[in-house]
């Protein structure tokens, strides 16, 4: 029992160092290249947003996002506190120096420079170095509390957006941003409330509390007196605006309040009537970014991470970029400065060490001295070995649909046999090991076909399509309900996810595998009749020949977000090109009527699977449906779909083909 204790808190500590490195490991951003509109912060210069001579002319359509990096470093000097650090494995590292930079925040701003409130993140491998230094790498907690001090950084940068914080004091001149840096301070009692209004207004609600609550509540933002605050600001903007407004589409009589920030947007006076008093978007800050406020904020964040005199975070750059009008408010990936699995890392090191681990994680991390190795077999010293695991009981009764003369050589096919043989039940890990170019993405085709193919036979189990699905999970969202069915036990483990450090090479497999070019010409009429939903998969494909709808680009939240319309809704909302006129998706597909944007009670039931209707139908739909006419030859299904997969299932068997 102690023995297996220290095995799992073995296994713990391998996971939490690769945390460690994935903290200290920053993503780069980009260098200055004023062609490819990617500009260094500089004093007495203009910002992008305030100046857009300095970039080219919009396309149709579009508008500019700002992606701002503050306390800018070079990397280079992460390694050599490293290096101080831990002096004897700097002496074992041979690498060649660290080149590139990276910063201690990032946030991106819209063409107005208001802040989007979304994009604000704060490096890993800046708040590291601090710790590095204080507590130390004795502490055994040295590198955890990353997101409680991130939570910190955002909410300052939150602030600044929100006029909540001004900046103080400050000088222009010579030298980098720590040098002209002012001071972030609360905007009064206020919270930023009054810093829209313009001075007149700040004036007197400064005089009105500020003879009541003195020095003090030029820092304090109690919630009582932000909402005597709040009073008092709405009782002054009424009189603000019929005694002393400006005339109409005019400025106020001064748009600054701050050394920081302007006065936000759409704070302009006059008697604006109801249609023109909008509230920016939930997603926007009220006051644009300006020159002052991001050297402030590199001052505070340098400090604040203790990284000042060992990353020398002195500068500032903006990469602008065109993104479609509707979706400026949207947040794209350029600002990202982490890690992506620090965070599941950490995660996964906690399961570790409760003991609460799975099959194939637990191989992955057995120490070598741990594996039978007695248990191996070389193949090329015995390959009878081979010949037996390619027997025809050994191989999958789905194969992929390539043509009949082009199957699976012997080492492939030996591979597949010889993966779902000994995952099939317990799960685990199975590697296969081969140069490019040796038909490693082939054999993953029929390991894919092989699953489908077992699904299917646990589907044509089921009594009713109702029987698939167990527990159902509901919960509200704002004002939409939202209801999810489980799957039942006997329908899980089919599960596939294509992952690699080259995220071009998996989107061209993930696009390629439902791709109607992917199956011989010899199954496309198969194909056609066994309708694997090739009209929604063609959506995903942006209208390209499909044959079922299998395999989907998603990942990132770009990804995730293009996959929702397109899969269910059937619309585009990018700039892929969209589907074929009039194809259905998945909604219309299952019968669920209710389109995005549309409030739904909670407890609302889903209406049954019915047709989809023939005018919304696609060809491959309209042939399938309860209703209309079959191919001749083709057996009536009953059960609908359902029934299908086991009729089709049982008819290749008997005929001999294993055609998934």
């Amino acid at each position: 029992m102690e023995a297996r204790s220290g095995e799992r808190r073995r296994m713990a500590g391998v996971v939490r160092f690769w945390r460690a490195v994935e903290l200290f490991a920053p993503q780069k951003v980009p260098e200055v290249r004023p062609r490819e509109q990617v500009f260094a912060v500089q004093p007495g210069r203009p910002l992008p947003w305030e100046d857009l001579t300095g970039l080219p002319p919009l396309r149709s359509g579009q508008t500019w996002q700002h992606t701002v990096y503050c306390g800018v470093f070079a990397v280079e000097k992460v390694r050599d506190v490293l290096a101080e650090v831990f002096p004897d494995a700097a002496a074992e590292d041979r690498d060649s120096r660290l080149s590139g930079s990276s910063a201690l925040m990032s946030f991106t701003v819209d063409q107005d420079g208001l802040l989007l409130k979304d994009s604000v993140r704060v490096s890993s491998c800046a708040w590291a170095v601090g710790r590095t230094r204080t507590p130390g790498p004795a502490d055994p907690r040295w590198l955890d509390g990353f997101d409680d001090q991130a939570a910190t950084c955002e909410q300052r940068m939150l602030d600044l957006g929100d006029g909540r914080r001004k900046v103080r004091g400050g000088r222009a001149g010579a030298g980098g941003l720590l040098a002209m840096a002012g001071t972030l301070v609360a905007d009064s009692v206020t919270g930023g409330l009054v810093s829209g209004l313009g001075v007149l207004a700040h004036g007197l609600v400064g005089e009105a509390i500020g003879g009541v609550v003195g020095q003090a509540a030029q820092t304090a933002v109690g919630e009582t007196v932000e909402s005597l605050a709040q009073g008092t600001f709405d009782r002054l903007r009424g009189r603000e605006e019929g005694e002393s407004g400006t005339a109409e589409g005019g400025d106020p009589a001064d748009p600054a309040d701050s050394a920081g920030f302007g006065s936000p947007a759409g704070s302009a006076g006059g008697s604006a009537g109801p249609d023109d008093a909008q509230e920016p978007p939930a997603n926007l800050g009220t006051c644009p970014v300006t020159l002052d406020g991001i050297a402030a904020l590199t001052a505070w964040l340098a400090g604040r991470l203790k990284v000042t005199a060992d990353l020398a975070p002195d500068a500032a750059r903006v990469s602008s970029v065109q993104v479609r009008k509707d979706r400026a408010d949207e947040t794209a990936s350029e600002g990202f400065l982490n890690s992506f699995i620090a965070d599941d890392l950490a995660r996964v090191a906690d399961e570790l060490g409760e003991g609460r681990v799975g099959k194939a994680l637990e191989d992955y991390l057995t120490g070598a001295d741990r594996i039978d190795t007695g248990r191996r077999t070389d193949v090329r010293d015995d390959p009878a070995q081979v010949l037996a695991g390619v027997a025809p009981r050994h191989v999958p009764l789905g194969r992929w649909p390539s043509a009949s003369d082009r199957s699976l050589v012997l080492s492939q096919q030996f591979a597949v046999n010889r993966l779902l043989g000994e995952l099939s039940d317990a799960g685990g890990v199975f590697s296969v090991n081969g140069p490019p170019g040796t038909g490693k993405t082939t054999m993953l085709r029929d390991v894919i076909a092989a699953l489908v193919t077992q699904r299917a036979g646990a589907l044509a189990e089921l009594r009713s399509p109702q029987a698939a699905f167990g527990k159902t999970y509901t919960w509200r969202s704002e004002e939409y309900a939202r209801t999810v069915r489980e799957l039942v036990p006997e329908l899980t483990g089919y599960e596939m996810v294509i992952a690699s450090a080259n995220n071009g090479a998996v989107e061209n497999i993930t696009d390629e595998i439902p791709s109607r070019a992917a199956i011989a010409p010899q199954w496309h009429e198969e194909a056609e009749s066994a309708d694997y939903f090739a009209e929604q998969a063609g959506l995903m494909l942006g209208g390209e020949p499909a044959w079922g709808a299998i395999a989907a680009r998603l990942g990132n939240r770009k990804n995730r977000r293009e996959f929702v319309p397109r899969f269910w809704w059937g619309t585009a909302r990018t700039n892929a090109p969209a589907g074929p006129s009039g194809a259905s998706g998945m909604s219309d597909a299952s019968g669920t009527p209710v389109r995005p944007g549309t409030p739904v009670r909670p407890g609302t039931p889903v209406r049954p699977v019915r047709p989809v209707r023939a005018d919304r139908a696609g060809p491959v739909a309209r042939t399938r449906r309860a209703g209309w006419p079959r191919r001749p030859g083709r057996p009536a299904c009953p059960g609908g779909r359902l029934g299908g997969v086991g009729t089709a299932l049982q008819s290749r068997q008997a005929r001999g083909r294993t055609a998934s």
